[in-house]
């Protein structure tokens, strides 16, 4: 099994450029997440449209999020 530990030690090892992406990579995938638990009708696939679908819906809606998240 892969654990954290492994995977933080794989994320120190990479060159600032690769962890910037992976960082946005992980951020589009916690957006997405975000996105379908909030619209639980919508399919949402790990695609282009979905993903700017997810950024332009987090974009509009963070400030609501926010309050969600510190309410909660």
């Amino acid at each position: 099994m892969y654990t954290k530990e492994q995977y933080l030690l794989e994320k120190s090892m990479m060159g600032k450029q690769e962890r910037m992406i992976q960082e946005r990579f992980e951020k589009i995938i916690e957006i997405i997440i975000l996105y379908k638990q909030e619209n639980p009708t919508k399919d949402v696939f790990l695609s282009d449209e979905c993903m700017a679908d997810s950024v332009k819906w987090f974009q509009k809606n963070m400030g609501n999020l926010i309050q969600k998240i510190q309410n909660e």
